[in-house]
């Protein structure tokens, strides 16, 4: 049991490493776009890749803030249901749930890597005036999914244990 616990709180602080990088990556997008406009709007000289760029850094942060949201229980759910509900319930929709997401997620990472590799194959461009390769953006989605998909596992895992009576699983450290 010790080493599930081990591998459970290994996956938490990945996860939560994942998320604070992509975090910083925000700030990168944010000085790009100040860059952008003091070129654009100051010396009218803007640049050609900003846009490029940004939309690129930012769908990576966005598909990647899914596991740490995750991990830190900050996805939208109904709430409005969900917190007038006895802990019992909510460990019963908890169990019944989490699998779901990972059904879901297993979509998302076949669906994923076909999407990467066909791109990755035949040189897929975005339709701009840049027109970067996507392939490494496209491949974030299936990485994404695999890291939410492992944290559903860690949260469904610890949920079954705490019904099984195996207390060790609170023993969750980040």
């Amino acid at each position: 049991m010790k080493l599930i616990v081990k591998i459970f709180n290994g996956i938490d602080r990945f996860t939560d490493w994942t998320g604070k990088f992509f975090c910083v990556s925000l700030l990168i997008i944010m000085g790009i776009q100040v860059l952008e406009v003091v070129l654009r709007y100051v010396f009218n000289s803007p640049t050609v890749w900003a846009w490029d760029v940004n939309g690129q850094v930012f769908s990576a942060a966005a598909m990647m803030a899914g596991a740490y949201a995750f991990l830190h229980d900050s996805h939208v759910r109904l709430d409005i249901l969900y917190r007038n509900w006895s802990d019992q319930k909510k460990t019963v929709v908890d169990i019944i749930t989490y699998p779901l997401v990972c059904i879901a997620m297993g979509f998302v990472i076949w669906q994923g890597l076909d999407m990467a590799v066909w791109a990755f194959k035949t040189g897929e461009r975005a339709h701009s005036y840049l027109r970067p390769i996507v392939w490494p953006v496209k491949s974030f989605l299936p990485l994404a999914a695999i890291l939410l998909f492992l944290q559903c596992l860690v949260k469904w895992g610890r949920t079954l244990m705490i019904v099984f009576g195996v207390e060790t699983c609170l023993e969750k450290k980040q």
